[in-house]
């Protein structure tokens, strides 16, 4: 029996008596793809079915991707001595390029926005805008960054500020 793993990991061949049946091997791996099953020709194999001839068993795939993240971060803001704690998380909606984008100010109540996100690479820019002000995020890799006019959250100048974020992903979609 001969595995054809389609651009995954190699799958080694299994000899097999006539009339007995083939263990199934450990799924290979490729990349983002998701095996889906083993197939001889157009029809998905039947592990349990006994062995009468040589086979080839070709992998298919699917590839699954990232629907829905979470980008989670806090940082401290100094302005005038006095520090603010932000602790903040968006959530994209990868399929839509939405985001729901949440502030939390030294402990108070969340602060939520939402709109539209865009994608250079693997950066990820959305913009948020309250009292006329507004602050640009920047998500790449484990880097959040963003320039805002501090006055938007009740004080002083303009900052620039880089933390490091965790992402999660919370959902996958096939495609």
């Amino acid at each position: 029996m001969v595995f054809d793993s389609n651009g995954g990991s190699v799958v080694a061949t299994q000899t097999v008596n006539d009339g007995s049946t083939v263990a199934k091997p450990a799924d290979p791996t490729n990349g983002s793809h998701v095996l889906i099953s083993w197939f001889n020709g157009d029809t998905q194999y039947d592990f349990a079915a006994k062995v009468t001839s040589d086979l080839v068993l070709k992998a298919k795939w699917t590839t699954t991707v990232e629907s829905k993240v979470r980008y989670d971060s806090s940082w401290e803001l100094t302005v005038n001595d006095k520090v603010t704690k932000v602790i903040g998380y968006v959530v994209l909606d990868c399929i839509n390029k939405t985001f729901e984008n949440y502030n939390v100010v030294n402990g108070g109540a969340d602060l939520k926005y939402t709109g539209t996100y865009s994608e250079t690479g693997s950066s990820i820019t959305f913009t948020i805008s309250s009292r006329g002000l507004s602050t640009e995020y920047s998500i790449s890799g484990n880097t959040w960054t963003y320039s805002s006019d501090p006055s938007m959250f009740g004080f002083g100048n303009k900052s620039v500020t880089t933390t490091t974020v965790t992402k999660t992903v919370l959902e996958t979609v096939e495609q």
